[in-house]
């Protein structure tokens, strides 16, 4: 029937002749026919179109790729060190849920259960210990803010306050959680620490733990906002920090600002860090505002003690002002036999502070200076006060690492300082300006003896953005004599190659990265930031130098 309805009206589709009444009503029948062979074929189409992509699915290199590798991938997909808030969390369950596969990568990538930042109303002891149980042995992190709370002026202390019923939820999940090996609280004042205690003293009568996650804290934080405990204060012996876990081996206290505290005299040291406490730590890390005598007297307990790694960060500096001063002169040294890592972050006066320390196990220091602490007339002082404290430590066997951040300097002070310091193996500037940005680097390639002979690791951060990286090249020339030979070439033509003369450079990575900049693409830094010249290319395959140049900072 078909055939036969086309062939009586066949010449009305090849001509423009008008179509009768009935030919209507048969072209009309032969549309609707066509129609369900079209719509038929395309649901053909589409069945095989999806059996396709199924087929070239089962081949991706994505389903050959281990679970674990697709787990390392998502880790990057998160702060590599921090905890994950409940924006974090919510990004990871959605990563999770798009697929079974997906899923069991998550779960595999457990280091990212490990971590968690709680706010009061996270405090479900249920949900957190789910969540960190996922972690497996990785060992586990809680960082939990209870200044957040909304407390309408009410005290710590308040009878029915907010503080005490969260200290009551986190007790709770500090006695049934899971072992906890870093715990950092931010608290409004320490009678919120003391209400904790006494939660949990409840707790391990009411439930009798074999093993509480707060017995097992390796590493405490604790930082007070607003108000130290005048009756604490006052008598060292009802100092909250008596009762934190004798496993602690690592503490960073963040005291409040100096306005909350009225000390007349200034207390004993033991009011802050206990000598039990202080005694086991192998790393201390200390932040305050803090003015004159206070700064010295908390550093003077940790003299002789076995700390390992120090950390400071010194938000006032008139103390350290004067070197010269006869206050300066009443600080004896402070000697801290076992310290491998100092950290400060201070202002270009504070650097003074270096003057009263003796490390002579030093490995690492790092030094970042205040925002908005530029004080260019600082900068030889403050090479004289690291070679001071160097030289006083007697440390040259064993210092090795360099970091300095957030600095302008004179090229001509920046050689001065590293001149003879020949010992370091890795020097870090980031965010460090030069007077003369044209070629910071002249006065390192022209220095006599070399500077930093025995350097394994330069990490450039945060270069200016339009900094031509042609001119970190000829500081890596200078350090790489070499010479171009023509070389033939496969197809009969000689090319110049780099050849590498004398004996082989220490250097074995130069880390570059450029300061983001609101604006501006990578794209158009590129032409300035070429890392892919001949002379570095022949570096990284004849010499093994890893060069990386990117456009982000750590």
């Amino acid at each position: 029937m078909a055939r036969h309805r086309k062939y009586n009206y066949d010449h009305l589709l090849s001509s423009n002749a008008i179509p009768m009444p009935a030919e209507v009503v048969s072209l009309k029948h032969g549309i609707e026919s066509l129609e369900k062979r079209v719509a038929g074929l395309k649901s053909q189409l589409q069945e095989l179109e999806e059996d396709l992509h199924q087929h070239r699915a089962a081949l991706s290199p994505v389903r050959q790729m281990p679970v674990e590798v697709l787990g390392e991938i998502f880790s990057h997909a998160f702060s590599p060190s921090g905890a994950l808030d409940v924006h974090g969390r919510s990004r990871l369950v959605n990563l999770s849920l798009v697929c079974r596969r997906w899923r069991a990568a998550a779960l595999c990538s457990r280091r990212l259960w490990s971590r968690v930042v709680l706010l009061p109303d996270d405090l479900s002891s249920e949900k957190v210990v789910t969540w960190l149980d996922r972690s497996g042995s990785i060992p586990k992190t809680l960082e939990i803010s209870l200044s957040s709370v909304d407390h309408h002026g009410q005290s710590c202390a308040a009878v029915g306050s907010n503080f005490k019923s969260n200290s009551v939820a986190l007790a709770k999940l500090l006695t049934d959680g899971p072992p906890l090996d870093r715990l950092s609280l931010k608290m409004k004042e320490t009678q919120c620490l003391r209400n904790l205690v006494d939660a949990l003293h409840f707790y391990n009568i009411l439930s009798k733990p074999k093993a509480r996650p707060w017995d097992s804290i390796r590493s405490f934080t604790l930082r007070v906002e607003n108000e130290w405990a005048p009756d604490e204060l006052e008598d060292a012996d009802e100092s909250v920090l008596l009762h934190l876990p004798t496993s602690i081996a690592a503490f960073c206290l963040q005291l409040p600002p100096e306005l909350y505290i009225d000390f007349s005299p200034f207390p004993p040291i033991s009011s802050f860090i206990p000598p039990s406490l202080l005694h086991r730590l192998t790393s201390l890390s200390l932040s305050w505002d803090w003015d004159d005598e206070y700064i010295y007297h908390v550093l003077l307990a940790c003299h002789s003690e076995p700390i390992e790694t120090l950390t400071l960060e010194v938000k006032s500096d008139s103390s350290f002002e004067d070197p010269d001063s006869a206050a300066f002169h009443r600080f004896s040294q402070i000697h801290l036999p076992q310290l491998r890592s100092l950290n400060l972050r201070i202002s270009p006066f504070g650097a003074n502070i270096l003057r009263i320390f003796q490390s002579p196990s030093l490995v690492s220091l790092s030094i970042q200076f205040e925002d908005g602490w530029y004080d260019w007339a600082e900068n030889a002082k403050f090479s004289f006060n690291v070679l001071s404290f160097v030289d006083n430590s007697r440390c040259q066997a064993t210092f090795r690492s360099l970091s300095i951040r957030n600095c302008i300097f004179e090229a001509e002070d920046l050689a001065g300082l590293l001149l003879p310091l020949s010992f370091l193996t890795h020097l870090k500037l980031d965010d460090v300006q030069f007077y003369d940005e044209s070629d910071m680097f002249a006065r390192l390639r022209s220095s006599k003896p070399r500077i930093l002979p025995l350097l394994e690791i330069l990490e450039l951060r945060q270069l200016p953005w339009g900094y031509d990286f042609s001119l970190v090249e000829n500081l890596l020339k200078s350090r790489w004599p070499s010479r171009l030979t023509p070389v033939p070439s496969p197809t009969g033509l000689f090319m110049d190659e780099y050849t590498f003369e004398g004996s082989p450079d220490s250097l074995k990575q130069v880390l570059v990265t450029y300061e983001n900049v609101h604006g501006v693409t990578w794209s158009s830094l590129k032409d300035r930031a070429d890392e892919d010249t001949p002379f570095i290319n022949a570096l990284r395959h004849q010499c093994g130098v890893v060069v990386s140049v990117s456009d982000h900072a750590e």
